[in-house]
């Protein structure tokens, strides 16, 4: 990097460290920014006091409970406890607090308070929520959603009758009904009752009830009930509810406690009951089986002995005839069967008979010979006769009451046959007997002794616990304790004045800050004289202060109005210091001075004639040549016509004398531009401007240049280069700082060694204290307004608003 462009980045206000905070500017933008400043805390002053007096008041209330565990209790030699075994150090508090913020909870709470209507009264601003304090009540029935809505409005105007005001399908309605009546309406029904005589105050009260759906009533208590933990080693719950009534509130946090009470000892009862449930079922079990073994012990003991039978070996082939008689019964029973299935599934007569030659049954083979020349028959008549057929018909019939006769015939067997069974195994129980008591003892009555005996001991083991149980039962109580009953406070918890002003007063300062961030960097125009001697070596000639005393639509001669003026005291300080500029110049060169700007508006023209009038002041014949040709001000600042001038005399039309126009200061004169030509830069070069120039000097001590803007146009450079003194004009808060770079580019390129600057257009107020003017006038005439934004200078359009976001 060269050491030239060093040197303009550090005049450019640039830092080879990085960005470097211009403190100046900083003060500058703050100062700036002190209405919009007032503005922002003005206007969340303002939201906070709207949303303090609009907001209705949040209540908290809040109960705190101790969970608590019961002693275990002995059941079967088992250890059985009302938390199924869980010990009180793992105590599940957080299966409690999802128990109290269930959805079942909530059904709860729904059914013991009456919640499905909100009732306020109405205020010129706000309303406020009521609970419990309404000299009426609502039920309703709704048809539909469309039921729900903004709400009902209730004017009481007597005992008797109220007037309805309400909006149905988008219409606005409004009706007087009777208390106690049912008003139909198209989305359901409501009823309206006094609960109370009515006060002379509620007659003069508008009240507001809001029915809800269930689902929303759900929705509300789950988003204001809040369950925490409040002491983890003391097992403490604090219970809280936010509304805005106190006393609903406080309400709602006494029924989730007092149902969760009752869902505490219905859980416990129901872990009882269920045991109890069991226990029944056994016993019942239990009590059966002793019955049955007991029956069996009735009977086994009833059975007579076998006098006759002493000997061990014929008792047991009397045993074994018996059982074989058994043997060949039960198979003559499977046989029986057998023609009872055959039957059902519609079986030829054969089968029968091969059955019935096995069984040896005389009646019944004769019955199934029967049927067997039947079915032969009944072929034989098919053959030759339709289904529909009478003779047919009558076979058919035939044939299936001997079927009916034949399985009437199958069971009666079946049924002797079971019976002599179970009279041949009454026989072999008591020779049995006979054979054990014979030999020492019988086990099958020890057997059914020991067997009453273990369930006489269970029968008695489940009666105790059953006891022991529904004694635990009655016992149940809450497993918590309420340490702390329900109460809310009497300040609400939202909005907090505090809390808001606060919040409003921090928004302010970011928003603040953030807007004189944003303007710091968006600020890209000159402000102080101090920020054009870091960017420029230039010398700076002076300041002039803004211009109030009157409005004006374009630029004018003022100094000699009043002398005395800050402004005319700017002016004399320019043209002491232009004096000293002056003084190291050639005599011959220290004729002309040259005033231009960047682009139109920085008041190049304002400068110029003051600055031209105060130089006349001093007593030096000065003449104020308008070289703007493109777009001429000068007659104007003067109130004289563009009739001829400078184009004139360059062209030849007219001579010097004739463009010569006097002005209300006697030593300084002015040559208008004259008509508009076509070729204004080619006039300028010409050798008629330099003869123009000498013709002048021997009338005049000073020629002063208005050119044009040398940021638009090549004429101004032109003009300045026949100047020993050029004037750059600067407009405070309205000159870009990129400006100076062109000021820069001008005495580099164009070699304008001896350029200086005036800052204009100075607000005369405190942020601007690095102008320090160096004269103690009062401001109060200050300054003045013109200019435009672009080459041609146009009066600024008067603000509407007195200060800008970005300027």
């Amino acid at each position: 990097m060269s050491t030239d462009f060093k040197v303009q980045e550090q005049a450019q206000g640039y830092s080879p460290q990085g960005v470097e905070i211009d403190f100046d500017k900083l003060r500058f933008v703050i100062f700036k920014s002190l209405l919009w400043i007032i503005l922002i805390f003005g206007i969340a002053s303002a939201i906070a006091y709207m949303y303090l007096r609009w907001t209705p008041m949040t209540y908290n209330a809040y109960s705190i409970i101790k969970l608590e565990v019961q002693s275990s209790k002995n059941f079967l030699n088992q250890e059985y406890s009302v938390y199924s075994g869980i010990s009180y150090e793992s105590v599940n508090m957080s299966g409690e607090i999802e128990l109290l913020k269930s959805d079942l909870m909530y059904e709860s709470v729904m059914d013991s308070l009456d919640l499905s209507v909100s009732y306020y009264s109405l205020g010129e601003i706000s309303y406020t929520e009521l609970y419990n304090q309404t000299p009426f009540e609502v039920h309703y029935q709704s048809y539909d959603h469309q039921f729900y809505g903004e709400g009902y409005i209730v004017q009481i105007l007597d005992e008797q009758q109220f007037e309805l005001k309400y909006e149905e399908d988008g219409n606005k309605q409004s009706k007087t009904y009777l208390f106690g009546n049912t008003i139909q309406l198209k989305h359901g029904e409501i009823t309206v009752n006094l609960k109370r005589p009515l006060l002379e105050e509620s007659l003069a009260l508008s009240y507001k009830f809001v029915p809800h759906p269930k689902e929303e009533i759900k929705r509300f208590l789950n988003q204001n009930l809040n369950v925490n933990i409040d002491n983890r080693k003391a097992n403490t719950l604090i219970v809280s509810f936010e509304a805005n009534n106190k006393n609903k509130a406080v309400a709602i946090v006494d029924a989730f406690i007092r149902n969760y009470k009752e869902k505490t000892i219905s859980n416990k009862n129901q872990g009882h009951k269920q045991m109890l449930h069991y226990l029944s079922q056994q016993q019942t079990i239990v009590k059966d089986s002793l019955s049955r073994y007991e029956q069996l012990y009735k009977n086994y003991t009833s059975l007579s002995q076998f006098s006759g039978l002493k000997d061990q070996e014929e008792i047991l082939n009397r045993v074994q005839e018996l059982e074989q008689q058994n043997a060949l019964l039960g198979t003559n029973i499977k046989n029986y069967e057998n023609i009872l299935t055959l039957i059902a599934d519609d079986s030829s007569a054969i089968y029968l008979e091969a059955i019935a030659n096995v069984i040896e049954d005389e009646q019944l083979s004769g019955l199934v010979k029967t049927i067997r020349a039947m079915e032969t028959n009944l072929d034989r008549v098919t053959i030759s006769y339709t289904t529909e057929t009478i003779a047919r018909k009558q076979q058919e019939d035939l044939l299936k009451a001997n079927h009916n006769a034949l399985s009437e015939l199958a069971n009666f067997r079946i049924t002797l046959l079971k019976e002599n069974i179970i009279e041949n195994r009454k026989v072999i129980q008591k020779l049995q007997k006979t054979f054990y008591s014979n030999i020492g003892g019988d086990p099958v009555l020890k057997r059914i002794n020991k067997n009453m005996n273990v369930y006489e001991d269970m029968a008695s083991l489940f009666a105790s616990k059953i006891i022991e149980v529904n004694i635990v039962k009655a016992s149940t109580v809450e497993g918590f304790r309420t340490i702390a009953p329900a109460t809310a406070s009497s300040t609400p918890v939202a909005p907090i004045p505090s809390k808001v002003i606060g919040l409003s007063i921090a928004a302010s300062f970011f928003l603040s800050i953030i807007m004189i961030l944003v303007r710091y960097i968006a600020h890209n125009k000159i402000y102080s004289i101090k920020q054009i001697e870091k960017q420029t070596n230039a010398p700076i000639l002076g300041v002039v202060p803004e211009y109030q005393k009157e409005e004006m639509n374009f630029s004018q001669l003022v100094i000699h109005k009043n002398p005395k003026s800050s402004i005319s005291e700017a002016f004399r300080s320019l043209r002491t210091n232009l004096d000293f500029l002056q003084s190291v110049q050639q005599d011959n060169q220290n004729k002309i001075i040259s005033v231009t700007s960047t682009i139109s508006g920085e008041g190049k023209t304002f400068v110029s004639a003051n600055l031209a009038g105060m130089i006349a002041l001093s007593g030096a014949r000065v003449v104020l040549l308008d070289l703007d040709l493109r777009k001429p001000k000068i007659h104007l600042a003067f109130n004289e016509d563009n009739t001829q001038g400078v184009s004139s005399l360059l062209v030849q039309q007219a001579s010097i004398g004739e463009c010569l126009r006097d002005t209300e200061i006697d030593n300084l004169k002015f040559i208008t531009a004259g008509p508009i030509p076509p070729n204004p830069a080619e006039l300028i070069l010409s050798n008629a401007f330099d003869q123009l120039l000498e013709d002048l000097k021997k009338q005049f001590d000073i020629i002063m240049f208005d050119t044009p803007p040398v940021g638009l146009v090549t004429d101004g450079i032109i003009a300045m280069r026949h100047a020993s003194v050029p004037i750059y004009v600067t407009r405070a808060e309205y000159s870009k700082t990129s400006f100076v770079k062109n000021i820069n580019h001008i005495i580099d390129n164009k070699k304008f060694k001896n350029l200086s600057i005036v800052l204009n257009c100075v607000p005369a107020r405190k942020g601007y204290s690095n102008y320090d003017y160096g004269y103690g006038y009062g401001y109060g005439y200050g300054g003045y307004h013109y200019g435009g934004d672009g080459y041609y200078e146009e009066a600024p359009p008067k603000k509407k608003f007195p200060f800008n976001l970005f300027s």
